[in-house]
């Protein structure tokens, strides 16, 4: 069909989502290309900034910490195939925050 096949995996933390996307790598390699979530955390910069900042940053991790429209803008790239390349952002744990465009 010549559109890409998008699966998601979701649970809680330590649940072997990190695993299993290796596996499926693996497993399709090299038509396989993992996008993990980390990389559309809310920057702290952003959350510090909100009215409820120390609630937000303690939550770090909570579905209102993250950047949903960046997620769905950048699947709606992949999936409508007009960029030859699409770029997603990764997580530094060393700083602490996401990095744009660190992964393609």
């Amino acid at each position: 069909c010549g559109r890409p096949l998008l699966v998601a995996l979701a649970g809680m933390p330590g649940a072997g989502k990190s695993t299993t996307s290796g596996v499926l790598r693996r497993l399709l390699h090299p038509r396989c290309f993992v996008v993990p979530l980390d990389g559309f955390h809310v920057p702290l910069q952003s959350l510090r900034s909100r009215p409820d900042a120390d609630d937000a940053v303690y939550r770090r991790g909570a579905a209102d910490t993250f950047d949903p429209d960046g997620l769905c803008e950048k699947l709606r790239q992949v999936v409508e195939g007009q960029e030859p390349k699409v770029w997603f952002p990764d997580f530094d744990h060393a700083v602490g925050d996401p990095v744009d465009d660190a992964l393609c």
